[in-house]
């Protein structure tokens, strides 16, 4: 073989080789995670990377977090950058996960309930066509219930496996696996708040994701995991460090329980076509009070109420001003005053109705009063992520609770003329 055939021969064997050590494309995996804390708790994205490369080393797999503390779907498809990514990201998946309360919960005193659906179901459409366009598949990561309303999950699974049907998205059904681990005692899947991911639910996650998106089990997968952290906007750390350590025992656990129930998932033809249940609470109603007249409701009123867990109560005081109310309302604290601004107060029937702003929380409201034997009660109604309905009491009795709300009042004016 002469000179140059040999060079040839070489430049070839050199040419395979270069090219058998670069990952083909159908090596590469992206992965693009748009949500909130539920998903950067504990670093997730870099879990389920970590995940796939233990169980396919000779995949490259690039993961992407775009996140902040409470965003909703809603919230993140008012932000260009978080379009822009699903555009020019070349992803193979991307992975939604909406608020905890579906994007629009319903607060009723201090509780929080699930409420409408419809935002979350607008920008599930309105991304997967931006995700459908960029070529990639849209993952929906169906969340779970807090810790202290486990039948709530059933709002969530209806929700999520709905949407996913009609969108025809791909489901990865970690509230599910956690409600079906949840309950064994040697498994701690919350955090403190009884609502984010403990590290072990972070896990939970990334197994499911990684059954759901490789249709495959990750027993024997070992429940110790080094990588870089995640901030809470997706950032990733340059120190590498433990994510998460496992015994063999709690992983196996995890593991069995999110292979069976993405199997079910996958095998079923209607997603598991949960049924919708009936909404877990009732929007309160004010009764039926007596006609109001101005000049039987002019003066002070005080009462208490649930608008503020810190609140020691509230005072409301209606004027006569050219034959129309004019009326002020504070909310009183150990250590403040906050006054809300009435925009505009009317009588209607047999309600006084005033519209609001907060200044202290930015915050647009309507407040419902109905006057029964000379008491008022009132219904607190604000818009926004969360529909909120707070009750009010009043009356002209400045004791409640064993407090003189007016000395309360004075004593304040009193600390703020002197300052």
């Amino acid at each position: 073989m002469n000179y140059k055939k040999r060079c040839l021969c070489l430049l070839l064997l050199l040419i395979v080789a270069f090219a058998c050590t670069q990952p083909k494309e159908a090596d590469r995996i992206r992965i693009l995670f748009i949500g909130n804390s539920y998903t950067f708790y504990n670093s997730t994205p870099e879990l389920l990377k970590k995940i796939i490369q233990e169980k396919f080393p000779e995949h490259v797999v690039e993961t992407q977090l775009i996140s902040d503390g409470g965003m909703t779907l809603a919230d993140h498809w008012q932000t260009e950058s978080t379009i822009e990514a699903i555009r020019t990201g070349e992803w193979d998946y991307v992975v939604l996960q909406e608020q905890s309360k579906l994007g629009m919960g319903v607060m009723i005193d201090n509780d929080i309930y699930f409420g409408s659906t419809d935002q979350f179901f607008e920008h599930s459409r309105k991304f997967i066509a931006e995700i459908t366009k960029a070529g990639a598949k849209t993952v929906f990561f169906m969340i779970w219930s807090n810790k202290d309303q486990p039948k709530e999950q059933a709002i969530l699974s209806h929700t999520y496996t709905t949407i996913a049907k009609e969108l025809e998205a791909i489901v990865a059904p970690v509230g599910l696996v956690l409600d079906k681990v949840g309950t064994n005692p040697k498994i701690d899947l919350y955090a403190d708040d009884g609502g984010h991911p403990s590290a072990m639910g972070s896990y939970l996650t990334a197994v499911t994701l990684y059954a759901t998106l490789m249709s495959d089990n990750t027993l024997g997968v070992p429940g110790t995991i080094f990588g870089n952290r995640l901030s809470n906007i997706g950032e990733r750390s340059l120190d590498r460090g433990l994510l998460i350590d496992l015994s063999n025992e709690e992983a196996q656990l995890i593991q069995e329980a999110s292979w069976e129930v993405v199997q079910a998932m996958q095998k079923s033809s209607d997603y598991l076509d949960f049924e919708q249940p009936d909404p877990s609470y009732t929007i309160p109603e004010l009764p039926n009070g007596e006609t109001i007249e101005l000049k039987n409701i002019i003066g002070k009123w005080y009462g208490t109420g649930t608008y503020g867990a810190d609140y020691l109560g509230q005072i409301m005081g209606v004027k006569d001003v050219d034959g129309k109310p004019e009326v002020s309302l504070s909310f009183y604290s150990p250590h403040v005053r906050d006054q809300m601004r009435v925009d505009n107060a009317i009588i209607k029937g047999d309600q006084l109705i005033l519209t609001l702003h907060d200044p202290l929380r930015t915050r647009n409201a309507t407040l419902h009063i109905s006057l029964n034997s000379g008491n008022m009660e009132g219904i607190f109604e604000s818009s926004g992520n969360v529909q909120m309905y707070k009750l009010l009491y009043f009356s002209k009795a400045s004791v409640h609770n064993e407090l003189d709300l007016s000395a309360v009042a004075l004593l304040m004016e009193s600390f703020q003329l002197t300052l």
